[in-house]
């Protein structure tokens, strides 16, 4: 049940790339794994929707995202990124967020212990043209202490990024 549902967002993520609405928002597809540096990995799939940059704000640009295993974890959060451009074809930058996070049928709760989550990450983009991006990211999972437990866990996701 919980694959279908990881697929479905996908799926409709997917499907309304073209009704991206303003000049610079953002429509994010990734999938990868959590636990990427253990031997257990969770097959994930993120989905994330990026505003404009805030101008009067150094460019900081908001964003909703959804993170999804395939054992029925979930994050869903909100935050903001900064990116920088790193020659003509890449920018790098890093992000934070926080949000809800529901343990699946894995049980990452030795790992997340607590129903509010932060993810952190840094990203590389490479250009592939003036409307599409390549997205490698790296994060971190943890609940900054908030609850007994506080091992973290890590992803690696590899995206799409839709503009306009």
């Amino acid at each position: 049940m919980q694959k279908t549902l990881v697929w479905i967002v996908l799926s409709a993520a997917i499907s309304v790339v073209g009704s991206v609405a303003y000049a610079d928002t953002r429509l994010v597809v990734g999938a990868g794994a959590l636990r990427a540096y253990n031997g257990d990995q969770l097959a994930t799939g993120r989905v994330a929707y990026e505003w404009e940059p805030l101008a009067n704000y150094w460019d900081i640009r908001p964003y909703a995202q959804l993170l999804a295993s395939d054992r029925g974890d979930y994050l869903v959060g909100l935050g903001v990124l900064k990116q920088t451009p790193l020659g003509r074809k890449f920018e790098i930058g890093i992000s934070l967020s926080a949000g809800y996070y529901h343990e699946g049928s894995d049980k990452l709760g030795d790992e997340l212990d607590h129903d509010v989550e932060f993810h952190t990450s840094l990203m590389l983009d490479y250009l592939l043209s003036p409307d599409r991006r390549l997205r490698l990211e790296l994060g971190h999972i943890s609940n900054a202490d908030l609850g007994d437990e506080n091992k973290g866990t890590e992803s690696l996701i590899l995206s799409i990024v839709f503009s306009r």
